[in-house]
């Protein structure tokens, strides 16, 4: 700053040469704040974002238990902060059998006898009030043959 002081004392010539060095200096220091506010980030805590690596194996039992038990894959996902997706896919992980929640099982019981019986599986979905795919991907579930 000194040395701008000394050179603004020595004539026009140096005058302006000061001023455009102080204007690009202005310049030079507006674009680093532009382009430093647009580098900087929140920083945060790195933790992981899958459900499987942030939980420990006693919420893991205690999710399958209270599943076995009767609570529902979007109950368990409120409970743990979790998706219902995340839930489903831990308990397929830990070889439980996922409940279908559009058919009841004595629904799938009636299902499968209706389609061994002959009918079609528009009929069969009619019947229980659901989708013929739905009544399809429970008999593939359950290994029953489509018939031709």
């Amino acid at each position: 700053m000194e040395v701008a002081i000394d050179l603004s004392n020595r004539g026009r010539h140096y005058e302006n040469r000061l001023h455009r060095l102080v204007e690009a200096m202005q310049t030079y220091l507006r674009q680093e704040e532009r382009s430093h506010a647009t580098r900087t980030r929140k920083v945060t805590v790195s933790t992981s974002r899958r459900l499987s690596t942030r939980i420990t194996d006693d919420q893991l039992s205690s999710i399958v238990s209270k599943y076995r038990e009767g609570a529902s894959s979007a109950d368990l996902a409120a409970y743990y902060g979790a998706s219902k997706t995340s839930i489903v896919e831990l308990l397929r992980r830990s070889n439980i059998d996922i409940r279908d929640r559009r058919i009841t099982p004595e629904n799938q019981e009636l299902a499968i006898n209706l389609y061994a019986e002959g009918k079609s599986l528009a009929a069969v979905g009619k019947r229980i009030k659901v989708s013929p795919s739905a009544v399809r991907n429970l008999l593939v579930r359950k290994g029953i043959p489509r018939r031709s």
